[in-house]
């Protein structure tokens, strides 16, 4: 009975098949070169800007994933013709099955009667079932059937079956003896078929930065050469037209090759087979799947040939690739974030289209169907943990015998392995299986059974990690209880504690699983969609490799990442990272959770025996920091704190993300970047081996974020978060030093030692603008001047920022405003600039400034009829300087703004006067410096002329802006007197001419006399808020329109403007602390 070929393969198919196989595999070892080198690529950018993901707050498990060996007796169909024949059965903790004649065989070390790794199998358990696909395989009756009889074998009832399928290798028939050895075959094989079938999973995940397990062979790791042959395959198939989903790649290297040759093969072998065999029906059908066994067989092996053959050089070219990519890494990014750029310019539209016609539709409705069965398996995980840690305290309290407890620890421990316990977890994938394929279709995905087995390992996954984290933290509190009663009292904490975790990491895997599935389904669709009209794998071809290869995937994967990220906030609200904005939001610390244990404790000292005054670090004073610092982190230890986040007092945190986004980078120490007004900030990137602080060149581009990323330097400072969920953090402490130490006696320095002990490198994150920090002053320096120059990190906060509310825990002593001892403080504000005026007023109310809001004459509002009753005209012959235009309406109003102030000031009788614009920076003690000085300070371009026996005061030249100025009352009236309206010009022009410093002598022809005396200020007390090119500039003088012509618009040129250029020079002057000679404004040990 049955059917075969006579020989299975003979030597003219077997010289073919070689033929075909190294044909194909030619074919695809110039994708796989091509993905190594963008392999090698994205390493190596990733170590010099780590990316990581979120870190996760359960321990990850050490075990290796595996299956529960399984063995027994069960009756298998061969032979030939094939009968039910009782074995033996093993199946092997990696997911390899093995029969044996019988036990005692198997016993005795026997070699098997036959072996199958599980890779790419489907169970069934329904004879129907396995006979209908049967059918599929081999609809024609076609054959001899003289010589043949049907496989009658099959088609007799079959009790506690389990069939073994396979699209190309040889069917397995298994029946059990009674309905629970069924079961329990069933449970362990799927979960050999999901252990073998992970592997490809694994690595997928691992590339877009969610889950990663180690172990065997099978579970992939993130090195170059693993994660480039899957992309290689990607690259293959869609060469070949065929861009599905992931259940193509499942299992090792070769099995993952050879079952992509063979899909390509496939319809060729098995009509060559149907036509070469006897017999009719599922006889036939079942030799031809005998048949593609002994092809895959020979595949496999080619494929296994080829891929060690390839070793040599694949080893080589990684080496040359390393060398290559670090040299010329800045250069290389720099052409793909150009490529980048034309390519989103060329596709928008049409992909824009795309994702409106086919994804948006069924967006929110597959986001859904793929959250149902994630949500409802990590409610059925966290169920049977509870009921886990649960049972073992149950039997704790009983006070068990030790080798009890031992049993009952390793059954706790066995959970995530157990299939009968996991299936509950399992199953919930499988529910949703038809209705998230109906979904999908349309999109072609074919990657649901990797789909469901990514549910599944999941569900794995966190179960492991949450017994292993349960069994650690049990450990450490149980080895100090005295009792039964003391140790269920630890072994409760310890539950809600492990429950704590498993929620966060839950939120955090909902979010990236579904996240990266939709990505799945949805982007290979895209690719097809566009690359009917844009080719887009063709630029990839062309030109270098490192500089084009993966572009359009990321540009594509990137746009559409946008459309997921908003529908999952929407859907799950913003919990993509471990920590969610609202948890850690600046705005929700409140004082929630005092009762939970929590205390703190208000230390001061009024003075420290040491000290020479109250900004001197004594030993003494750095002792007592320590000591606090030490306190902190011990309270937070003993409350089983996740994280400490260390913050100076004077630190002001404008980012309310900054807590998710410094756990997000996973470092044991990890500080975020903060600003300051001169160089200064909270990391170093070099020390001495004295434990000095050490110039380097890679500090400046860090501090500008010329470079930006997350960077490992040996000392950060005063903000700074402590991981204290990594087993090194133990090892940490600020006080008592470590007792090698030898260093300075300095708490910064004692700590960055004990993490150099430690192993822990610190690091320092400049991908966004987190907060600021004042510079520290010098130990002669007072409290007021302490208070100054915080006040003064405020200011600069409101620059760019919205200002620092105080908060509604503390009170502050009220502000009494006064006007410096000038008659009249003027500020000029446009009133539709309401940013600006609502800054400066704060500003000004910080130090204690009163001020009379003027508002300016918008020149752009300004009709010709207003201008020529105001008796305007412009100065003859007058072109801006830089750019060779006429005065603008925007120029125009500026000039009268302040026109209108020296009128006020002459009819008032006003002796002197302050007048600000509302674009200004204050420079830190600008208060206390300008009431000592009484005089304001423009802009030069070339060196002034010192004023005797007045420090700080020079002689004007030309100025640049009119941004603050005083003025007397017969300044104003020699200004006033020059009648500028009827030759005007723009004011911060006028006025070099009227005190005789303006470069064009045909301008001071026009005015006289030009007796004004005007003085300014070195070093500077204010400057721009923006310069001219800054981010954010806005200009309502430049950016305007002719003052007699409002169809001429003016700007500024962004590419040719010397003001611009000259204007970056005085930026960088101002942000230099060393140009702030005041002994004041000196910094402290480390400022640069």
């Amino acid at each position: 009975m049955g059917a075969r070929p006579s020989s299975p393969l003979d030597k003219r198919q077997q010289q073919q098949l070689r033929g075909q196989v190294d044909s194909l595999l030619r074919a695809f070892l110039p994708c796989y070169r091509r993905q190594l080198a963008a392999a090698v690529l994205r390493q190596i950018s990733r170590e010099l800007g780590p990316q990581e993901p979120a870190g996760c707050q359960l321990s990850h498990t050490k075990k290796l994933p595996r299956v529960r060996e399984h063995q027994g007796p069960l009756t298998l169909l061969r032979g030939h013709p094939p009968q039910w024949q009782p074995t033996f059965c093993v199946l092997r903790g990696d997911g390899r099955l093995e029969w044996f004649s019988q036990k005692e065989e198997y016993e005795s070390g026997g070699p098997p009667l036959g072996s199958a790794a599980l890779t790419g199998y489907i169970l069934l358990t329904s004879q129907r079932e396995y006979l209908c696909l049967l059918d599929d395989l081999c609809p024609s009756s076609s054959g001899d059937l003289a010589q043949e009889e049907p496989l009658r074998v099959l088609e007799e009832p079959v009790s506690f079956a389990l069939f073994l399928v396979h699209p190309f290798r040889a069917h397995l028939c298994f029946c059990a003896r009674t309905r629970g050895a069924q079961r329990a075959w069933r449970l362990n094989l799927q979960g050999a078929i999901r252990l073998r079938a992970t592997g490809a999973w694994e690595q997928s995940r691992a590339r877009v930065g969610g889950w990663r397990t180690t172990g065997m062979v099978l579970q992939r790791s993130r090195a170059p050469a693993a994660c480039a042959f899957l992309d290689a395959v990607q690259l293959y198939r869609r060469r070949r037209g065929f861009a599905g989903g992931k259940d193509a790649t499942l299992g090792s290297d070769a099995e993952v090759l050879s079952a992509e040759l063979m899909r390509e093969l496939l319809p060729g072998l098995r009509s060559q087979a149907l036509r070469g065999l006897r017999g009719a029906g599922r006889a036939r059908a079942r030799a031809c799947a005998e048949f593609l066994d002994a092809v895959h067989a020979a595949v496999l092996a080619r494929a296994s040939a080829g891929l060690r053959a390839f070793q040599p050089e694949k080893d080589a070219l990684l080496a040359a690739l390393e060398r290559t990519v670090r040299a010329e890494l800045e250069h290389i990014l720099q052409q793909r974030a150009q490529r980048a750029r034309r390519l989103q310019v060329e596709i928008r539209d049409a992909l824009e289209a795309c994702l409106c016609r086919m994804v948006d539709p069924q967006l929110s409705q597959l986001t859904l169907a793929l959250l149902s069965p994630v949500e409802a398996m990590l409610g059925a995980v966290r169920t049977l943990l509870i009921r886990g840690m649960d049972r073992l305290s149950h039997h704790l309290r009983k006070n068990p015998s030790g080798t009890r407890l031992r049993r009952e620890v390793y059954e706790f421990g066995e959970i995530p392995w157990d299939p009968e316990l996991m299936q509950i977890c399992y199953r919930e994938a499988e529910r949703n299986r038809n209705h998230l394929a109906q979904l999908a279709e349309p999109f072609g995905f074919l990657g649901m059974r990797s789909l469901v087995f990514g549910v599944q390992d999941v569900a794995q996954q966190l179960m492991a990690d949450a017994v292993t984290t349960f069994l650690q933290l049990a450990d450490q509190c149980l080895t100090s209880t005295l009792d039964c009663g003391q140790a269920a009292e630890q072994l409760e904490k310890v539950r809600g504690l492990v429950l704590k975790k498993f929620t966060s990491d839950s939120e955090t895997t909902r979010w990236r699983f579904t996240r990266d599935w939709l990505l799945d389904i949805f982007w290979p669709f895209v690719w097809n969609e566009l690359g009917v009209s844009y080719n887009l794998e063709q630029p990839e071809v062309d030109g270098d490799i490192l500089a084009t290869e993966g572009v359009c995937r990321d540009v594509i994967q990137g746009l559409l990442l946008q459309r997921i990220d908003g529908e999952l906030k929407k859907i799950l609200g913003a919990c993509n990272r471990t920590c969610t904005r609202a948890d850690c939001s600046v705005a929700q610390w409140n004082q929630e959770g005092v009762d939970e244990g929590a205390t703190a404790q208000l230390l001061s000292h009024s003075s420290y025996p040491d000290e020479e005054g109250p900004k001197h670090w004594s030993d003494s004073r750095y002792e007592h920091v320590m000591k606090l610092r030490q306190a902190a982190l011990k309270s937070a230890r003993d409350m089983w704190a996740d994280y400490i986040m260390f913050v100076d007092s004077d630190n002001l945190i404008t980012n309310p993300d900054t807590l998710s986004l410094l756990i997000a980078e996973n470092k044991t120490v990890v500080a975020p970047m903060l600003d300051s007004r001169a160089a200064y900030s909270n990391f170093w990137c070099g020390m001495t081996s004295q434990g000095y602080y050490k110039r380097t060149p890679a500090y400046i581009p860090i501090r500008r974020r010329d470079r930006r990323g997350c960077f490992a330097v040996p000392m950060v400072h005063s903000t700074f978060l402590i991981d204290l969920r990594k087993a090194a953090s133990r090892n940490l402490a600020f006080y008592p030093p470590h007792p090698d130490y030898t260093w300075s006696f300095d708490d910064i320095i004692v700590f960055a030692f004990s993490c150099k002990q430690a192993e822990v490198q610190m690091y320092v994150c400049n991908k966004e603008v987190y907060g600021f920090l004042p510079v520290p002053l010098r130990a002669h320096s007072s409290l007021q001047d302490e208070a100054e120059s915080f006040m003064h990190v405020q200011l600069e906060v409101m620059v760019k920022h919205p200002p620092v509310q105080l908060s509604q825990f503390i009170s502050a002593p009220s502000k009494t405003a006064d006007k410096m001892g000038f008659d009249e403080v003027f500020m000029i504000n446009l009133k539709r600039r309401r940013d600006r005026r609502e800054r400066m007023l704060q500003a000004l109310h910080e130090q204690e400034i009163d001020c009379r809001l003027v508002e300016a004459v918008d020149g752009k509002a300004m009709n010709t009829s207003q201008v020529e009753a105001l008796g305007i005209q412009m100065l003859p012959g007058y072109r801006d300087p830089y750019h060779g235009r006429p005065l603008t309406k925007g120029e125009l109003g500026c000039f009268l703004s302040h026109y209108n102030i020296w009128k006020e000031v002459v009819e008032r009788g006003l002796q002197k006067s302050l007048v600000f614009e509302d674009d200004l920076r204050f420079e830190i003690f600008f208060k206390r410096r300008l009431m000592s000085l009484m005089r304001d300070r423009m802009q030069v371009e070339h060196p002034e002329k010192a004023v005797p026996r007045v420090r700080n005061l020079v002689e004007a030249d030309y100025s640049y802006w009119t941004l603050a100025y005083v003025i007397s009352l017969q300044g104003a009236r020699k200004l006033l007197g020059a009648k500028p309206l009827a030759k005007m010009l723009p004011v911060d022009e006028f006025l070099p001419v009227m005190f005789d410093k303006h470069p064009v002598s045909e301008y001071k022809t026009h005015f006289s006399p030009r007796n004004l005396r005007a003085f300014s200020v070195e070093p500077l007390l204010i400057y721009p808020t923006h310069y001219t090119g800054d981010d954010g500039y806005v200009s309502d003088t430049e950016t305007s329109v002719v003052w007699n012509n409002e169809q001429v618009k003016t700007d500024w040129d962004r590419a040719k403007s010397q003001k611009m250029r000259e204007q970056q020079a005085l930026s960088r002057e101002a942000k230099n602390s060393d140009v702030l000679q005041s002994p004041l404004d000196s910094a402290a040990r480390d400022e640069l």
